[in-house]
């Protein structure tokens, strides 16, 4: 089988050379075009186009069909709301643009002029008066237990996109709509993989105790950072 496949794209590559061959027949299916306009780059019918496309890809063709729609309804669609609906709800691409759509109404409520950036496709980003805002939102805590008696401490676990910004907003969502928010500056975690990020900086001591805060507990580099919207009153 393999055999008779590249015995097919030799004599495809001698007779279409001139049109590009196998190689530019790719390219128009990876492009999405339809079984007709690649017919008539090389000069062939429907039918011959489909079954050189069954040869050489293991999935069927509507497949491709099916990706040329979403991308249409996509780059139709230019609101969050619209795009929330093009994705299956909970995966990757929806908790992007469902978390981008929380810190838009947030922002909006405090009136910043928030915009969106990149709105061609699954990534969308945030301009907030001006400066560029890279969004991430989790439910996921992660629990961290100490010793002697010491309350666990509950954070939110987050990866920091390598893509260039001005700030960074983490949105903490507490569930039923209670969300809560950092907005760090991109040159304070440059270069991190991952940050933790505490919801509540409130410590209760266990009986007994001497009143003191053990070592660092209710503290942070990074709580200067939360709700701090106030960044953005200046435009960039």
């Amino acid at each position: 089988m393999v055999k008779d496949v590249k015995k097919k794209i030799e004599r495809f590559n001698r007779k279409f050379k001139s049109k590009g061959g196998i190689a530019k027949f790719r390219k128009m299916v990876e492009r999405l075009d339809t079984l007709q306009q690649i017919g008539d780059h090389f000069g062939f019918s429907r039918q011959n186009t489909w079954q050189l496309y069954n040869d050489l890809y293991e999935e069927p063709f509507s497949q491709i069909r099916n990706r040329r729609t979403f991308l249409t309804m996509e780059r139709r669609t230019n609101t969050l709301e619209g795009k929330l609906e093009l994705y299956q709800r909970g995966g990757s691409a929806w908790r992007r643009i469902f978390y981008t759509k929380v810190v838009k109404t947030e922002g909006t409520k405090k009136g910043l002029d928030v915009r969106l950036i990149g709105n061609t496709s699954s990534y969308v980003g945030l301009r907030i008066n001006g400066h560029k805002v890279i969004v991430s939102g989790t439910k996921t805590k992660r629990v961290f237990y100490n010793t002697k008696g010491r309350e666990p401490q509950v954070y939110f676990r987050f990866h920091i996109s390598p893509r260039e910004c001005d700030f960074y907003v983490f949105v903490l969502d507490q569930g039923r709509g209670n969300y809560l928010f950092y907005i760090i500056p991109q040159e304070k975690i440059k270069g991190l993989r991952g940050v933790n990020l505490k919801a509540n900086y409130d410590v209760h001591l266990p009986p007994g105790s001497s009143g003191k805060l053990p070592y660092n507990l209710g503290k942070s580099k990074y709580r200067e950072h939360l709700e701090a919207w106030d960044v953005f009153k200046t435009p960039k």
